[in-house]
């Protein structure tokens, strides 16, 4: 008798990109943890599940995609801050950087991210958006 898992005769209802997208992403959290698919090497994949989600799943993969992008904005705003110093993020070139976090932040992040941000400058202390983004 064959231990092989026999694939069902009948066709999955859902996209094969995202049928392998998440299989992968099983994959990857059982291996290494849940916060690893959190990674910036497994970005494209979480891109790549939630652009072909089913509706029953696309609400928890935009959440996994709004973290996804969220550390890589963060990390990027990271890289320069090493580089520049914490105004560069006040520069034009950098300032998406900032709008990107906020906007992907965890909402119940976003007012201590905002006080944080304005106690760097980069946010007047009565906006919501950064300083570079408001002209």
């Amino acid at each position: 008798m064959s231990n092989k898992i026999k694939t069902p005769s009948h066709p999955s209802p859902w996209h094969p990109e995202f049928v392998e997208a998440q299989e992968k992403i099983v994959r990857i959290i059982l291996g290494q943890g849940p916060e690893a698919i959190f990674l910036p090497e497994h970005a494209e994949l979480v891109r790549t599940a939630a652009k072909y989600a089913p509706p029953e799943h696309a609400k928890k993969l935009g959440n996994m995609l709004r973290t996804v992008d969220f550390v890589e904005a963060s990390q990027a705003a990271k890289r320069v801050i090493d580089v520049y110093g914490p105004g560069a993020l006040t520069w034009p070139e950098y300032a998406h950087l900032v709008d990107k976090m906020m906007q992907c932040a965890d909402p119940e992040l976003v007012e201590n991210f905002r006080l944080q941000a304005q106690a760097c400058g980069l946010l007047p202390p009565d906006a919501g958006r950064p300083l570079s983004l408001l002209h």
